[in-house]
């Protein structure tokens, strides 16, 4: 079995009760919101100037030391949505100790016959995608340049999003330097619309250029909803972060598989959106590459929605996964102890729900291998190491695997 510290764990002790109060992930927090913090403009699709701002959601009782940022990217099809829509997730991650932020981005394209969501060819949704990722990696550094006044830990930027927002942050996490970009994004022919021709000129760096004088941070975790990539070869070349994902089978909009975008709608009316490689794709590539459960989670359901069937589930979960990312992993050799000495650590031991219900005395820890997956909190009399009394400890139990946070 395999132990690694996974997260740390805050206790309140009460008769008969151990209530675990996990970082990140237990909403705990008051918080406050600040609407409509302006970022800058950028050129729209067809030329016209749009103010970019965002919403900032934080913690106000959370002590003085700095926090994690998570940037929540709505969903709408590159044509609709707004970042309002993201306050229920920036309030209930703000409440685990987030900084939680939501931006606009630049919204709409040139359509077909019937316009969006159906596109006029397949470079409007690609080039649709690139402005948000622009867009949104403009907020970013935003935040980093305001990094004083949220308290953000720099070093600690997550990035979720749903839908199209979802296809958006992972583009931000998996293109790079080493990447082709899609030749879609420069100066490439009119749209040409009921004998109008309108131009479309290059996008510039996929990074984009607000707030360029200072670094674009690195990204050391992303929540993809029902997102997917435009090219499964961004996944090769620069490591890359933890990845949760969460999608249903058959979804219509966003394939889970590798399809075009609205390949549910009859008659081939989507004949002109793009192909995206969904979540499932996603998986299979990270399993043909080995990953490891620290590296990626995915929640495939089986069913027909570009929905998520149990919101608050699926948040909790990507949560947990989150919160592991965002704590540096050792080995219990590196902790000063011989991995084959774990068992010497915390047994005999209770183990508890993180709700506080009791569902297990363990003796060694191969026996954590009947419980279900999940966090649990561990509590013991028995002294660890060279402590002098007992200990609490937080696991995750994730198939045979076993990780844990003294």
């Amino acid at each position: 079995m395999k132990h690694l510290h996974f997260l740390s764990l805050i206790l309140l002790l009460a008769p008969g009760l151990v209530w675990a109060q996990v970082p990140y992930v237990t909403e705990r927090y008051q918080i406050a919101t600040t609407n409509d913090v302006s970022v800058g403009t950028a050129e729209g699709f067809d030329g016209a100037t749009v103010a970019l701002a965002l919403n900032v959601t934080q913690p106000v009782d959370d002590g003085s030391g700095l926090r994690p940022m998570v940037l929540w990217v709505h969903g709408g099809g590159f044509f609709d949505g707004n970042r309002g829509q993201m306050q229920p997730l920036l309030d209930r991650w703000a409440r685990r100790g987030y900084v939680a932020v939501s931006p606009s981005y630049r919204l709409g394209f040139y359509g077909g016959l019937i316009g969006p969501p159906f596109a006029y060819d397949e470079a409007e949704l690609i080039r649709a995608c690139v402005r948000a990722v622009q867009d949104s990696w403009g907020a970013v550094r935003y935040m980093v340049k305001h990094a004083a006044t949220y308290r953000i830990d720099t070093s600690r930027i997550v990035l979720g999003g749903i839908s199209a927002g979802a296809l958006t942050v992972m583009h931000m996490a998996a293109v790079d330097a080493t990447d082709n970009l899609p030749p879609q994004i420069a100066d490439i022919a009119d749209a040409v619309r009921y004998g109008t021709a309108y131009k479309r000129p290059d996008l510039g760096p996929i990074t984009g250029t607000l707030h360029t004088d200072v670094p674009t941070p690195s990204v050391r975790a992303v929540v993809n909803v029902m997102g997917g990539l435009l090219s499964l070869d961004y996944l090769a070349g620069s490591p890359l972060p933890p990845i949760y994902s969460y999608h249903q089978t058959d979804d219509p909009i966003v394939p889970c598989a590798t399809a075009r975008t609205y390949h549910g709608a009859p008659l081939n009316i989507s004949a002109t959106n793009p192909v995206v490689h969904g979540s499932c794709a996603i998986t299979e590539d990270f399993e043909r590459r080995g990953w490891t459960p620290l590296q990626y989670k995915s929640w495939i359901w089986q069913g027909a929605d570009h929905d998520i069937h149990d919101g608050d589930a699926v948040d909790l979960d990507a949560a947990q996964f989150v919160a592991g990312a965002l704590t540096r992993t050792v080995s219990v050799a590196e902790a000063g102890a011989e991995a084959g000495d774990a068992d010497r650590w915390v047994f005999p031991a209770d183990v508890y729900t993180i709700y506080g219900e009791r569902v297990a005395t363990v003796t060694r820890a191969d026996d954590i291998s009947v419980l279900p997956d999940g966090v649990y909190a561990v509590s013991s009399d028995r002294p660890t190491g060279g402590s002098t009394g007992g200990t609490t400890m937080l696991w995750m139990k994730s198939g045979v695997n076993v990780y844990i946070q003294p």
